[in-house]
């Protein structure tokens, strides 16, 4: 059985697998070529101009069960498919359930979460944001009535 991460008791729970070494680089290598991720930063981290296409939410919203439940239902419409889970820390990126998915800042660590088909990405950060891009971002609002309460805006 696979060890949880630092601090995460539920992990056994979630976790489909763990990644090796390899796994997580070439995870990394896509995202970076897909989604212009730079060492795991993405919006709004790399630049203040934020495509139209990228959602940023306040990231104290995916620690309401509520809100975190309507990211995973987009996520079960879109395909359900197993989630990988890439962190800061080394050695825990993950595959997990779509159930489990809980895209927030956690463990001092930053996170990014996407599946196979690389048509959606989310990035939670330690700046108190979750960013979503692609699929997730379009299909988010039409599931979230109050999104727009959570919607981080640059200062």
């Amino acid at each position: 059985m696979a060890k949880p991460a630092k601090g995460d008791k539920g992990h056994k729970k979630r976790l489909l697998r763990r990644m090796t070494a390899e796994e997580s680089a070439r995870w990394r290598h896509r995202l970076e070529q897909r989604w212009g991720l730079r060492d795991l930063c993405w919006h709004p981290q790399l630049t203040t101009r934020i495509p139209a296409d990228v959602l940023i939410l306040h990231e104290r919203s995916m620690w309401i069960e509520p809100c975190v439940e309507r990211v995973r239902e987009a996520l079960r419409q879109l395909g359900g498919h197993p989630v990988a889970e890439l962190r800061e820390s080394p050695g825990i990126d993950c595959l997990i359930k779509v159930d489990h998915v809980s895209p927030r800042y956690a463990f001092g660590d930053e996170g990014v979460w996407t599946d196979h088909t690389l048509d959606w990405i989310a990035h939670a950060s330690h700046e108190g944001t979750v960013a979503f891009g692609g699929t997730v971002a379009t299909l988010l609002p039409t599931l979230w009535p109050d999104i727009d309460d959570w919607r981080w805006h640059h200062r």
